[in-house]
């Protein structure tokens, strides 16, 4: 029997090769068998890292797969120092320099890793089979088996269920439509991972807003040697036809900042632009969260903390409009193993749907005829902290963005002398802070009141616990 021990880390997906592994054994009656270790688990329990360690002792060829790079493998070191130069490694790692680095203790020429490294960068069930189809040919006794060179995919296209449609013919039903035209962006390996339960519901959220989706999967940096001709490709292809801009908005739902991430480099240069900056549309990021819906619905801060970094921190630095959580994630189990999906909260993705269609049709409304509301941070909720942000002169930039503004065709009311001007008018107006008011000069002062009837109406269409803390805080409606 020919043993391949495989460790993964518990982002790496490892459904498909679990899959793969069972299918190898069926066809070959067992004489290769293919184990799976949970890098997490064999970092954290001495037990079980004991058991691992014998599991891999008695292993012809072990395969490490860490995408988010080796740092997070903490045994790594130990496992080399014990078996490297005993046992023959296939290393993988997100990070190039890494894989450059581990190669002299794989035990495998650069031409060996250099197949296997192929297999690993094309996703699907195909490749992920002939990594181990390959091992069990060249380092065990298997020689009748069949390998096929790595099955090249497409890393850039648009998805659709109409796959008979050419791209002219597609790109001309979108503009003769005459409705706003919503790119929908994601990930290429969500499609070939079969994990497009989130991106589908947008697409029938776009749908269901009265917009037309334009669902389109990319990789992010260009990989000639994967066939990956990057975000920046898909954007200039894709998102625009010969030059002419096609999308009205975008939904991204890529996490990380896709201006670095698409054009990495060295380090040495910061880039000043965002990716999405020629497009001159609004991009939205949909987000999504680790936690499952039980765990999200009771969680008071709606992302957990890593979500919070991928989807909300990296992704500002391109100037995405930050909206809701959309998905969450939900563990699928069958008799081959467990994997890891995206499941849509429905209200949520028709909310970002709505917010892109409305977007794109602001976009064709004419700058004198649009109505613009700033809105200055307030908390504490004291004059002296309307605009308050560290390091930063609100008001002027407030001042300065009104002036752009005005010069880009909004009409004003009356023109502000400085920033402290803007201030002051909300001041002697009726700001948050209403400890020296009476309710009649708060009635006197502002700039217009609502019927209690409307807010009534209003404060119904919330959801009920919403309500119950409302009038518990507040008193009964309307306050």
């Amino acid at each position: 029997m020919f043993k391949i021990s495989v460790i993964l880390s518990p982002m790496d997906q490892s459904y498909i090769y679990k899959k793969a592994a069972e299918e190898i054994g069926r066809e070959t009656d067992g004489s290769i068998n293919i184990t799976f270790i949970n890098s997490y688990i064999m970092d954290t329990s001495k037990d079980d890292y004991s058991a691992f360690e014998n599991q891999i002792s008695g292993s012809d060829f072990i395969v490490i797969l860490m995408h988010g790079g080796l740092t997070h493998f903490k045994s790594f070191n130990t496992l080399i120092k014990k078996f490297g130069g005993v046992k023959r490694f296939f290393i993988w790692s997100g990070f190039t320099d890494e894989n450059k680095i581990t190669l002299p203790m794989s035990g495998l020429s650069p031409l060996e890793y250099e197949t296997l490294f192929n297999y690993k960068q094309s996703p699907g069930e195909k490749n992920g089979k002939n990594i181990f189809l390959y091992i069990a040919k060249n380092y065990g006794k298997f020689k009748d088996l069949t390998v096929v060179p790595p099955d090249k995919v497409l890393w850039e296209g648009i998805y659709r269920k109409d796959a008979d449609l050419g791209d002219r013919e597609y790109f001309d039903n979108l503009k003769e439509s005459g409705k706003p035209v919503i790119g929908i962006l994601f990930h290429a390996r969500n499609l070939y991972d079969d994990n497009l339960y989130f991106v589908d519901e947008i697409i029938s959220g776009v749908e269901r807003a009265g917009s037309i989706p334009l669902p389109v999967f990319t990789s992010t940096a260009p990989d000639p040697a994967a066939g990956c001709r990057g975000l920046q490709w898909t954007i200039d292809n894709l998102f625009m036809r010969n030059g002419v801009l096609v999308v009205d908005a975008v939904i991204n739902t890529i996490g990380f900042s896709m201006s670095i991430l698409s054009n990495p480099g060295d380090g040495t240069i910061s880039l000043g632009n965002s990716i999405f900056a020629p497009l001159e549309v609004s991009v939205l990021q949909a987000l999504s969260t680790y936690q499952s819906y039980d765990d999200w619905q009771k969680s008071h801060n709606g992302l957990d903390m890593m979500s919070l970094n991928s989807n909300v921190y990296q992704p500002e630095f391109d100037g995405q409009l930050i909206t809701v959580t959309a998905a969450y994630s939900e563990s699928i189990r069958d008799d081959i193993g467990e994997r890891i999906v995206q499941r849509p909260i429905t209200e949520r993705v028709d909310k970002i749907c709505r917010l892109a269609s409305n977007w794109a049709r602001l976009r064709k409304i004419a700058q004198d005829k649009k109505k613009v509301a700033i809105i200055f941070h307030n908390m504490p909720p004291r004059n002296d902290m309307i605009g308050c942000a560290f390091g930063l002169d609100t008001p002027q930039s407030v001042y300065l963005m009104v002036n752009s503004l005005k010069k880009s065709g909004i009409k004003t009311e009356y023109d502000f002398a400085d920033g402290d001007e803007i201030i002051n008018r909300i001041i002697t107006a009726v700001s948050n802070d209403t400890r020296w008011l009476s309710p009649d000069k708060v009635m006197e002062r502002s700039v217009g009141v609502v019927e209690g009837e409307w807010y009534k109406s209003r404060l119904d269409n919330e959801e009920s616990h919403v309500k119950e803390l409302m009038n518990e805080v507040w008193g009964d409606a309307p306050g």
